[in-house]
C-alpha cells in the first residue's frame, strides 16, 4: 500500500509537470514554413486562378469562451493542460493569415470577404507511462456569411508530443478550410 502511493505521488508530479510550457510549445511549433515542408503542402497562386481583382480576407474570432479549459479529459492532478479557446482561435487565424498570404491573398481588417472562426470541441491525451503517443482532436466552425457556407472541420492528429499533435491538426485544418 505504501509503495502504491508513493508510484501515485511520483506519478501525479511528473505528469502535472508535463504541460507547463504547453501554451508556449504549441505556438513555437506552429510554424507555417516548417509545417509545409513536413506535409509537403503546396500552396495554390490564387491570384492565377482567380477572376477576383480584389484578394483579401477577413477573419473574425467569433469564439466566446475566453476562459482557461482543461484539454485533457480526466487530468484532474494536472492543471496544466489547459488552453484558451478564445486565444487558440486567435493563434489559427493567425496562422491562417500567414497560410492565406503564401496563396497570394492579404489579410485585411477592412475586406468584404469575412470568415468567422470558432472551436467546437478540443481534447488531447499526451503521452503518457502506457502511451508512448500523443493524440489532438480539434473541431473548428467556418462560417462565411458572403455566401451562407458554414462547416464543421474535423481532425485527429497523432505524434510524439501533444503541441506537435495539435500544431498537426492546426496545419492540416488551415489547409483543409484554404481548399474548400
Amino acid at each position: 500500500m505504501k509503495r502504491f502511493l508513493i508510484l501515485s505521488i511520483c506519478v501525479t508530479l511528473l505528469t502535472g509537470c508535463a504541460g507547463m510550457r504547453f501554451k508556449s510549445d504549441l505556438k513555437n511549433a506552429m510554424q507555417p514554413e516548417a509545417l509545409r515542408s513536413t506535409y509537403n503542402t503546396q500552396p495554390m497562386n490564387f491570384k492565377e486562378i482567380s477572376k477576383c481583382a480584389d484578394l483579401s480576407v477577413s477573419f473574425v474570432n467569433d469564439e466566446k469562451r475566453n476562459m482557461n479549459i482543461n484539454i485533457v479529459p480526466g487530468a484532474i492532478f494536472s492543471p496544466n493542460w489547459n488552453i484558451n479557446p478564445h486565444e487558440l482561435t486567435g493563434q489559427i487565424i493567425n496562422y491562417l493569415e500567414k497560410s492565406y498570404r503564401q496563396c497570394r491573398v492579404l489579410s485585411i481588417p477592412s475586406s468584404t470577404k469575412i470568415i468567422y472562426l470558432s472551436i467546437k470541441e478540443i481534447t488531447g491525451w499526451p503521452t503518457g507511462i502506457f502511451r508512448f503517443t500523443s493524440y489532438a482532436h480539434l473541431q473548428i466552425n467556418v462560417f462565411i456569411p458572403g455566401i451562407n457556407f458554414k462547416e464543421t472541420y474535423t481532425i485527429d492528429r497523432s505524434s510524439g508530443y501533444l503541441y506537435d499533435a495539435m500544431a498537426y491538426s492546426i496545419h492540416e485544418l488551415t489547409w483543409q478550410i484554404i481548399n474548400d
